[in-house]
Order: structure tokens, then sequence, then C-alpha cells
């Protein structure tokens, strides 16, 4: 499988499927610490930069096109002004670009208030334009914590195929594969962490820090920003409240250890990177399921 990513942040979609035999093609990134650290762990794959400049980008054969474009406008925390907002607008150019390049697959990735934004009326929209190229979708609320990882991050994912509803449907809403760790007892809440972090929830843990202390066992969602007013990572230590550290942030979202920890990384853009991405064990097993129905 061939894939490219936009907005593509710090490599997650790279990170969740490198036990896949897929390949990245191209990257599409702008800020400057995810170009770095791009650059630094894909050395071999380009990143064309702005997004809004993919009709000057070379002519390229890929399978499958995924991006999470930016949510502020979206968000029920912000302005919500959807579509109409610059950023928003990038949810039509990753359309224009799937124009340009018809890959088999698409994923696209954004906050839950994007269905809302605009009365539904912008979401309405985003799909009336992506069945105009061609492609039928389907969509669900991912939360990260069904997945392996301690920490509650509900996002919706869109799974899109070319000329075909059935496959995309397959992929998200295969019965076998559902889960709902609501209704899963303590032992195999255990069991989901262990298989997807070779640990079981408090082992994972007592990785993130000595004395670390969540009574759900779950941190709420990691956020782009580490600053007094972020009340979402903090956490007890021996008693004393601290902040989550760049290392807690990656392991919340299931990268590896060090994986944003590159030369002249500071903690502020190491937060605002890995706050911005994608959980990774969402991703991972979109991927794995998506590898299943091309070989079914």
């Amino acid at each position: 499988m061939r894939y490219a990513t936009v907005c593509s942040g710090i490599g997650a979609p790279s990170v969740a499927w490198a036990t896949l035999d897929w390949r990245p093609i191209f990257f599409s990134e702008i800020e400057r610490f995810p170009c770095r650290l791009l650059a630094e762990r894909f050395p071999q794959v380009p990143n064309h930069g702005d997004i809004t400049k993919y009709k000057d980008w070379p002519d390229y054969a890929i399978d499958l096109l995924v991006g999470g474009t930016p949510c502020q406008s979206f968000s029920v925390s912000g302005k919500r002004q959807g579509l109409a907002d610059r950023r928003g607008n990038l949810a039509m150019v990753y359309l224009a670009i799937l124009g340009k390049y018809r890959p088999r697959w698409i994923i696209w990735e954004n906050v839950l208030g994007v269905v809302s934004s605009n009365a539904g009326r912008d979401f309405s929209t985003f799909l009336s334009a992506l069945a105009e190229c061609g492609y039928h979708a389907a969509w669900r609320v991912l939360d990260a914590r069904d997945y392996g990882l301690p920490q509650m991050r509900r996002r919706l994912f869109l799974v899109g195929y070319f000329g075909d509803w059935r496959p995309a449907a397959k992929v998200l809403f295969e019965p076998d594969n559902l889960q709902d760790t609501a209704a899963l007892g303590e032992e195999a809440q255990e069991a989901d962490a262990e298989a997807a972090r070779g640990g079981s929830y408090s082992d994972f843990y007592r990785r993130l820090g000595r004395g670390y202390y969540k009574p759900d066992k779950v941190a709420s969602t990691c956020m782009a920003s580490a600053n007094s007013a972020d009340k979402s990572d903090i956490v007890l230590d021996c008693g004393r409240p601290r902040r989550l550290t760049p290392l807690e942030y990656e392991r919340l979202m299931g990268y590896p250890d060090g994986w944003t920890d590159i030369a002249g990384a500071s903690d502020t853009a190491r937060y605002q990177a890995i706050g911005n991405s994608m959980a990774v064990n969402c991703v991972r097993w979109i991927g794995q399921r998506i590898s299943e129905v091309e070989n079914d």
C-alpha cells in the first residue's frame, strides 16, 4: 500500500503502520517543529509543505490519502466558524487533493464538533463534495481508551473508498471487531492494554511516572499546550500536583518513547505537536482493518 499524508504532523500513520507492508510516498506539513521531526525520522520521504500548493506537487500513484485537517474552527471550544474559517476550509483542499491523485482509500480525522458545525451544514457540504469526487464514506467516533491507550480522546474518523460504499463500511463496522470499553470488566481492560502496550494499565502508569495517580486510570484528553490554564494534564506525583511530561504525552498517544525528543526540541513544541496528533493506536486499528478488507 502506497500512502500519502497531509497535515502530516509528527507522523502518526507512519508510526502506526510500521508493521504493515505500506510505504509513505510524501508528506505535507508546514509547522516548523513537525517538519524537522519528519525530516529526521523519514529522511527519504519528501515533504511538500503547504497543502494549498498541491497543484504544483509532482504526480504520484498512491493507494491511500490520510489527513487530519485543522480542527480549531469546528471545535466546540472555539469560535466555530467552520468552513468559513481559513483553517476549516482546508478540509475542502483535502478533497481537491483527492481529485488530483485518486487513491482507492481515504482516511480523514477531526473533532466531534465537525458534525454539528454550522448546524450540520459544514459536514453535509464536506460529504457532498466527497461524493462528487467519486468516494463513498463511513464514519465513526473512536475513543483512544478503547484501543489500549489510557486517555479519553474521542475523534471522528472517516474512511472512504472510491466507487463503492461497502469496503469503507466494512472497515469501520465489522461486528467482530467492535469494542465497547464501557462494557468491559477490569480484567478485560487490563488484557486489552497489555496487548496494545506490552504491559498492564498499572505497569503503564508506573512507566509514566512514579507516584502517578488517576482514580479512573484514564487521562483527560492531551491538549496542544501545557500552560497554566490547561488543567487537563495535571497529575499528582507523590501527593504533589505537576504537569505531564512530553514523554508521558508520547505514551498517552501511543508513540515510542522519545519520538519527539530530537535535537533542539523545546517542551512547548513537543506538547503542541503531540496534542495536535492522532492517537496512534486508533490509526493502527484502521490500517489493520483496511489491510484485512484488501486481502479478503
